[in-house]
């Protein structure tokens, strides 16, 4: 007990006590950093273990903890704040993001939704596959990324899964969407109408193929071919 009124408020046997710590603890401080590390991750309270995690502001650190976490709310906490401080340029700059992208290449699809400088999220958008796409579409609030990707995709599949992915989301991407599947649909009927027209050319110049010897049938044989 005496021991105990020696230790700081973060290793406090009270629960309540380490929440008013964390309160008072400044995540972008080195050393306040690594308690809410610590807290973070070793705590045997998941309601302090979420507060420390809400005072960090190491999109690395928090991923790693991410990682490493065994329990899935506190685990889906720390995957929550990252995306966050991606939003709110808490990174500082391009380079620190294209850091955070050699060293955490799984983290991509997250940049590409959620970073606050528009020419990374260009740049990361622009390597991605179809299916990574949508997945960005699903998950990005930024209408100039959602503009990006419905203007990349081309595959029939993929704009009607976007449709259904933007469906009361954003106006200007179902727009995009909707005018590129229409034309889709429209060079589909042509094709089929014109495929339609040269069958029956193809067969009425084979009929009047086979009755060439009348002069008025060889002259429209020629006509058609």
């Amino acid at each position: 007990m005496l021991a105990d009124l020696f230790k700081p408020p973060w290793k406090s046997g009270s629960v309540e006590k380490r929440r008013r710590a964390i309160a008072e603890l400044n995540g972008v401080d080195a050393e306040h950093q690594d308690i809410l590390i610590e807290l973070a991750r070793d705590d045997e309270d998941a309601s302090i273990r979420i507060a420390a995690i809400q005072q960090l502001t190491s999109a690395a650190a928090l991923h790693e903890l991410s990682i490493k976490l065994s329990d899935s709310a506190v685990r889906t906490e720390a995957e929550q704040r990252v995306n966050e401080l991606l939003r709110a340029g808490h990174v500082s700059d391009d380079a620190q993001y294209r850091d955070l992208l050699n060293r955490y290449p799984e983290l991509q699809l997250r940049i590409a939704a959620h970073a606050h400088s528009e020419s990374v999220r260009t740049e990361v958008i622009q390597s991605l596959s179809s299916r990574q796409l949508l997945e960005v579409l699903g998950a990005t609030a930024y209408t100039n990324s959602r503009q990006l990707i419905t203007e990349t995709l081309s595959d029939i599949e993929d704009l009607e899964s976007a449709r259904k992915i933007m469906r009361g989301k954003d106006k200007n991407a179902e727009r995009i969407i909707k005018t590129k599947i229409d034309a889709f649909r429209n060079h589909e009927r042509q094709q089929a109408e014109n495929l339609a027209r040269l069958g029956k050319l193809i067969d009425e110049v084979e009929y009047l193929a086979g009755h060439d010897w009348l002069p008025e049938f060889s002259q429209r044989c020629r006509a058609h071919r």
